[in-house]
């Protein structure tokens, strides 16, 4: 009787998991699926996690982004972090690689994230068209009459960007499923290449050496031009896990990805619980149940008590 109460208490009480977001080093387990506004991911391996953007996906972009997760301890994280993600559109070759290294320190309530990573992203030419669904909506096809007018004027643009970024997070843990978090993130600076060949009829072309296009593009690439800081409460309510917070950042509303999220996680063997059996007649000590608890539930020893550990965002 006593381990079938034990066993109603665990059921019953919440299960806080470890953060797995873009500023931690942690990996969902194996086996676990987390859905909603970073994308869709699964725990395809112990460590090891791979996603993508449905919303990417849907305007022709194929994207996947995976983790490694190298070191998983009471105090220290590390894992290596990428994403590619290319073109099936029509008259757009495109193709972009990010990796980089995340690391995680756990001190107390008080866990420190600190994330470097390069992206690479080449891109030729101007899509024949525009989505179906997206011209069902807008009601024409912007990205048709612009090919259009390119081809006319013999246009072919072709661009490369290589970028070098810094992230830094806090985490503070005030109750055992929520607390503040803390993000800012820098680019570190970057090189671009803009061609154009040809010129429209009736049209500036914005970019190239020295003018405009190119100027803009280069100071989005420098500090003073990428900067973003966030102050989020982030909170898990069950499988539903929330951030909603304010902050600042050198392009407008570039913040609000950062500040806000929603998504929900669930499965994983690390929270599959294996079948209790009602203990016999001749063990009616509750000394005896308890210490058989652990063993019927098969759950790994909880680590201790840090934010990272116990909210998900």
């Amino acid at each position: 009787m006593m381990t079938f109460l034990l066993t109603t208490a665990a059921l019953a009480a919440p299960s806080v998991q470890p953060v797995v977001a873009n500023h931690t080093a942690q990996a969902l387990s194996w086996g676990e699926v987390m859905v909603g506004t970073s994308g869709m991911h699964v725990g395809v391996l112990p460590r090891l996690q791979l996603g993508t953007r449905p919303w990417v996906d849907a305007l022709g972009l194929p994207n996947v982004d995976g983790r490694v997760q190298l070191i998983e301890s009471h105090h220290l994280d590390l894992a290596l972090d990428g994403s590619l993600i290319g073109s099936a559109i029509s008259g757009l070759s495109m193709t972009g690689l990010r990796g980089g290294l995340v690391s995680s320190v756990h001190v107390g309530r008080v866990s420190t994230h600190l994330g470097l990573s390069s992206s690479q992203m080449r891109s030729e030419g101007i899509p024949d068209s525009s989505p179906g669904w997206l011209v069902a909506i807008a009601g024409t096809d912007p990205l048709a009459e612009l090919a259009a007018e390119a081809t006319a004027g013999g246009v072919v643009p072709w661009s490369q960007v290589g970028v070098t970024s810094l992230q830094l997070a806090t985490e503070i843990e005030v109750i055992p499923t929520g607390g503040f978090l803390l993000q800012g993130s820098t680019s570190l600076g970057g090189d671009s290449v803009v061609s154009v060949a040809g010129s429209y009829e009736d049209h500036t072309i914005d970019v190239g050496p020295g003018l405009p296009g190119v100027s803009t593009l280069s100071r989005a690439m420098s500090p003073s031009g990428s900067w973003v800081a966030t102050l989020s409460w982030q909170q898990q309510l069950g499988a539903v896990h929330l951030r909603a917070g304010a902050g600042a950042s050198a392009l407008p509303w570039a913040w609000l990805s950062k500040a806000v999220a929603l998504h929900v996680r669930g499965g994983g063997v690390k929270r599959r619980l294996e079948p209790v059996v009602e203990s016999t007649p001749g063990e009616d000590s509750g000394d005896a149940a308890a210490d058989t608890f652990d063993d019927e539930l098969q759950l790994e020893p909880e680590p201790t008590a840090t934010l990272l550990e116990h909210a998900q965002l």
